[in-house]
């Protein structure tokens, strides 16, 4: 999955590739570590987000284009592992929290991830903290 990220810092919109995604943050890698500390505003697209919204009783309507956009804080930035390194582009891992996530918004994205199969990793649980 790719997201956009926009550094507020300097303006310019980055893709970047998403490994992990929970309602309380994301892992992604991209070509340079991001400072932690640092507010970025992301752009993530989920295949599916607009219909599952509304198959479930939710506006449909702030998941336009199955998008959703807001800020996070970089928490941490790691070099990818040697098995990353080969098998991906991107050179370090960056560890984002949501600032902004409305409640229903997390709890709908919670319930995406489970129906695909999806469980919360370390990531997640390191953004917590």
């Amino acid at each position: 999955m790719r997201i956009g990220l926009f550094h507020l810092l300097k303006p310019s919109m980055h893709p970047v590739v998403c490994k992990n995604i929970s309602a309380g943050g994301l892992r992604m890698q991209a070509h340079e570590p991001l400072d932690t500390g640092t507010k970025v505003v992301y752009e993530l697209v989920l295949p599916g987000l607009q219909d599952f919204a509304e198959s479930r009783g939710r506006n449909p309507i702030p998941y336009h284009n199955d998008t959703l956009r807001g800020v996070a804080e970089v928490r941490w930035a790691r070099p990818v592992t040697v098995e990353e390194f080969w098998q991906e582009k991107g050179l370090w891992n960056n560890g984002l929290m949501f600032l902004d996530l409305p409640k229903d918004t997390a709890v709908l994205l919670d319930e995406l991830i489970y129906e695909r199969g999806g469980h919360e990793t370390e990531v997640a649980n390191a953004l917590r903290n």
